[in-house]
């Protein structure tokens, strides 16, 4: 773990790619709750992750995303909720076995400002249970992903404050505009320092509007922090939200990250509609930096 937190940026971790939409395309029945796959079809989570693996990934996310109370909720499985979340943890481990570390992916839940007093009541108390799950399971990381809401982040944070008491790091990763910065930066310009108090070990950037915006959010924050920064940049967004028209090469796909790798980055990987063979161009990258 203190190897994870090492603030030295010289070292450069190979994250892994998108689970999601990877089963969804073998496993449509899945519809908004990949996450589902754990119990339906674990054998298909653990040859993703064995993928990743033998493309270069030491830190492996778990194929977790959607363990909250809201999308469960959404897809009539918050009955499922532990056996959907301790399954993805078991399974990431079983595929690393002491070839990479583990981080329990907790994913957005959309609760913003305009959400009431009781939903937050609501929402914490169902977190306070995950995150006790998650710490008894001794994971390496806990990442809350793609978060875009700043109310919600308070949330976590605090949360995970108040539950972990530094027993698992926290690494933030945050989906921002075209031009870099979160949804929140202009309503709350302090937001990378709230953040930094609140306990974060990581800050990272992900998903969003492709690499280049990935890109310049790396290039505005790199000079703020000590904080060690990662990047999971996609090549396109989920098959549901296709009309925006993110879909990049593998080549333009390359080019980004290793700008990306160049600002000094501590962890780079991949995000939506990504595979392995993406995260095996990366370890390439990655390998030449270092000969």
């Amino acid at each position: 773990m203190d190897y994870l937190l090492n603030t030295d940026r010289a070292k450069k971790f190979l994250l892994d790619g998108s689970y999601g939409d990877r089963l969804l395309k073998i496993h449509p029945d899945l519809g908004p709750l990949p996450d589902l796959a754990n119990t339906r079809y674990p054998h298909d989570v653990f040859n993703l992750h064995q993928g990743y693996l033998d493309a270069g990934s030491e830190i492996l996310l778990t194929n977790t995303f959607g363990c909250n109370l809201t999308r469960l909720s959404q897809a009539n499985a918050l009955h499922l909720q532990n056996e959907l979340l301790l399954g993805g943890i078991q399974i990431a481990r079983q595929a690393a076995v002491n070839k990479a570390y583990i981080a329990a992916c907790l994913g957005p839940q959309g609760f913003g400002k305009k959400d009431s007093i009781k939903q937050k009541t609501v929402l914490e108390k169902n977190l306070v249970h995950t995150l006790e799950l998650i710490a008894h399971e001794k994971v390496d990381l806990i990442v809350f992903e793609t978060q875009y809401h700043y109310e919600e982040i308070l949330l976590n944070l605090n949360t995970a404050q108040k539950v972990l008491k530094n027993r698992v790091p926290v690494w933030l990763s945050l989906t921002v505009t075209h031009d870099g910065a979160p949804l929140f930066a202009s309503e709350h310009p302090d937001w990378l320092k709230t953040f930094e108090d609140l306990g974060i070990h990581w800050l990272g950037f992900n998903c969003g509007f492709g690499p280049e915006s990935i890109l310049k959010a790396i290039q505005k924050t790199k000079d703020q922090t000590q904080i060690p920064l990662t990047a999971k940049p996609n090549l396109g967004l989920p098959e549901n939200i296709q009309n925006l028209g993110i879909k990049k090469s593998q080549k333009e796909f390359i080019k980004y990250a290793q700008e990306i790798i160049n600002l000094g980055i501590t962890a780079i990987g991949a995000c939506c509609q990504s595979s392995p063979d993406d995260i095996l161009n990366l370890s390439q990258l990655l390998n030449h930096q270092k000969l």
